[in-house]
């Protein structure tokens, strides 16, 4: 693999100056934890987000392309293993894209009710059930 070229580098350096732009003016000078992790249950192993502050995850999607339903499922599952687990208070859940700046935030209660119809507990209650009931193969 080689080196970045100069055209490469000027990408990723305006994606870095838009990342700490946005957590700067969100974060509001709160402590901002990189890669929060969490721990497996059931099927899923352990993993781990990309930003998480004050009640709020969110992951960084810096490809050219828009939300995808795949991205809320992903945030779904950090927020039912993190119900599960009973480390952090994630009131808040988003998406951020630097690349063609672009984001999405919503309350986790909020969220699950716009896709399922239940209420954050209902929701994520559910999914850890699922996670563990081993009624899925992996």
């Amino acid at each position: 693999m080689s080196d970045p070229n100069p055209v490469e580098m000027d990408d990723v350096n305006e994606q870095l100056r838009r990342f700490r732009s946005f957590f700067r003016i969100l974060g509001e000078g709160r402590p901002i934890e990189t890669k929060p992790q969490f721990s497996g249950c059931g099927i899923i192993d352990s993993c781990e987000g990309d930003v998480y502050f004050d009640g709020q995850l969110f992951e960084i999607k810096a490809g050219d392309r828009n939300i995808r339903s795949v991205d809320l499922r992903q945030l779904l599952v950090y927020s039912a293993l993190n119900f599960a687990e009973k480390k952090r208070k994630i009131e808040r859940v988003g998406l951020f894209n630097p690349r063609i700046g672009t984001y999405f935030s919503s309350t986790i209660e909020e969220l699950c009710i716009e896709i399922s119809g239940r209420s954050a507990i209902e929701m994520l209650s559910e999914l850890v059930r699922i996670f563990s009931s081993g009624d899925i193969s992996r």
